[in-house]
């Protein structure tokens, strides 16, 4: 039978309000423990041909006890109305029987159904059943057992009954412990079984209970997982989105990382908040910082970039904030500055850090008035409505400890702050990045395309200069393809040595001996993933190790492979 068929029609009845019961009574523990005593047979004489009864009801209650016992182990739903099913037929000796649970909208539903011998009750056959029994238990929570149906004048002559040649029949219902009906465990037989005793009655009632216990949490346990694989089929699909929105703004990434920094884009773009991004040179911080700009609202106003660390110190003033004709040797005539003509729109600092003290004071002026003078103008203040981003990378919170930056100003631009990962953090990017830049510098036409030692020299190097060294390297390499459009290892290898970088162990020259090693030998399984494609079953061969053995170093490096 399939794990769920269709919906009977049956309906479970309605009785009257039970007393409601204490927690003690509630607990399955303590049911558990008074049930044992009110079955337990002394072993001290021997049994009488009298306790050979008394000798059955313990035997099935021990059974019970083991199977309900069992279903805590159960590795699901399904496994656990399973063996509630093969338990109640081997203990009742009926040749079938099934569990079915009350739904939502308050209809039975089959969800299993067995043989004695443990194959399936066809579907078919098990709409065959006494559903009168089911009524009644679903009316009266208590188990009806009719171990010979001819000796029972209102059930012998049903039609269901008859039609299905039942002989015996077994209804218990699974009752949570708090009262209310989950469901039954029901199973017939064409021949008279064995006759059961008040005990017994007690005995399957509490197996009842138990089982309600493990289905409710099975349940809970198949809902936590459904929502959690939906949860994270968005979470692929809004990294899919993230993804494909900035690789329109030139930022190309597969990894973890950096989804999270374009997540948090995707929160802070639409504000005014001030922005403070970190990270190494070459990095990307600029193509974030119009990225950020392109989402908000001052999409299309203005957007000036000024690096601060490129400007001497006494031309940052004037380019961030204007200048009056005469206000220095050179000033013939009045200049606006960056904060006037990106009014309205955005306005991104890199290396703030670098900014002069003396000029600080002055940004901290535009972040919190919205006003500023040019250099060299007396009794005007002019206003501005821009958005700043600031980037740095050096340590600006160093920085204010020394004196060498404004504390006031630092906790004005960092109401949020974006931290960018090096390039050899994420090298799951390095390829894609290569593939992107070769697409940009085709312009349309027949692009170059790398070799696969080519892609491994990639992959294996720690790019200090991270994605604007790639870059650089990519678009040089254009220059140097074979008569085939092919880029290959050797051309670059060339030009990282004419960059000075091209050592690609140089990283590991710090640290203690074990880092170093660590760090030799993660290149070696990335240059060797990239040179057979990702395929693990030939690097594995290539190097001689067990994929047993690359798996547990894929994993403590961090490698990402692909499934086989």
């Amino acid at each position: 039978m399939s794990p769920r068929p269709k919906s009977s029609s049956v309906r479970p009845g309605k009785s009257s309000p039970a007393r409601a019961k204490t927690p003690a009574e509630s607990d399955p523990r303590e049911m558990l423990r008074r049930l044992e005593r009110r079955v337990q047979v002394p072993q001290a004489e021997p049994l009488r041909p009298a306790d050979v009864h008394t000798s059955d009801v313990q035997r099935r209650f021990e059974t019970l006890r083991e199977v309900a016992m069992s279903l805590g182990f159960a590795a699901d739903l399904k496994e656990i109305l399973d063996c509630i099913v093969d338990g109640i037929v081997s203990v009742t000796q009926c040749q079938r029987g099934f569990v079915m649970l009350i739904e939502s909208d308050g209809t039975f539903s089959t969800y299993t159904g067995r043989l004695q011998d443990r194959r399936p009750w066809p579907e078919n056959d098990a709409r065959r059943i006494s559903s009168g029994v089911l009524e009644d238990v679903s009316a009266s929570k208590k188990s009806y057992v009719a171990s010979d149906v001819q000796k029972v004048n209102d059930l012998r002559d049903r039609g269901s009954i008859q039609e299905g040649k039942i002989l015996a029949v077994v209804c218990i219902p699974i009752l949570n412990p708090e009262g209310r009906l989950a469901g039954v465990i029901y199973a017939d037989s064409s021949h008279v079984i064995p006759e059961f005793s008040e005990y017994d009655q007690h005995v399957f009632n509490f197996f009842g209970v138990q089982a309600a216990v493990a289905i409710e949490g099975a349940r809970r346990q198949g809902d936590l997982k459904v929502r959690g694989d939906r949860l994270e089929e968005q979470n692929r699909d809004l990294a899919r989105q993230l993804a494909r929105e900035f690789a329109l703004e030139g930022m190309i990434s597969k990894s973890k990382e950096m989804h999270e920094v374009f997540e948090m884009v995707q929160r802070v773009a639409p504000s005014d908040v001030s922005v403070l991004i970190l990270g190494e040179s070459g990095t990307g911080k600029e193509v974030l910082a119009r990225a950020i700009h392109n989402k908000s609202n001052r999409a299309k106003r203005p957007f000036h970039a000024v690096n601060c660390g490129s400007l001497p110190p006494d031309i940052v003033e004037s380019t961030l904030f204007g200048h009056a004709r005469g206000a220095f040797s050179g000033a013939i005539a009045d200049q606006p500055g960056i904060f006037e003509v990106a009014n309205g729109g955005t306005v991104f600092l890199d290396e703030i850090g670098t900014m002069p003290l003396e000029v600080q004071p002055k940004l901290l002026r535009v972040l919190q008035e919205r006003e500023f003078a040019r250099v060299g103008e007396v009794g005007r203040l002019r206003t501005t409505d821009v958005r700043i981003l600031s980037a740095t990378n050096v340590d600006i919170a160093a920085a204010v400890e020394e004196g060498r930056f404004r504390d006031d100003l630092f906790f004005r631009l960092n109401d949020a702050v974006l931290e960018l990962p090096p390039l050899r953090e994420r090298p799951e990017d390095i390829l894609p990045l290569a593939e992107h830049f070769l697409e940009r510098a085709a312009k349309g036409e027949k692009r170059a395309r790398l070799s696969q030692d080519a892609r491994a020299l990639l992959v294996a190097q720690s790019w200090p200069g991270n994605v604007r060294q790639l870059k650089r390297l990519v678009e040089s390499g254009i220059l140097f393809q074979d008569g085939s459009g092919t880029i290959h290892a050797e051309a670059l290898q060339r030009l990282l040595e004419a960059q000075g970088r091209g050592n690609s162990t140089a990283r590991a020259a710090t640290g203690s001996l074990r880092e170093q090693v660590e760090r030799l030998e993660e290149q070696i399984l990335r240059q060797a993933l990239a040179q057979h494609s990702g395929n693990v079953t030939q690097v594995s061969k290539a190097l001689d190790l067990s994929r047993q053995q690359l798996y547990n170093k894929f994993r403590r490096y961090g490698i990402a492979v692909r499934d086989e």
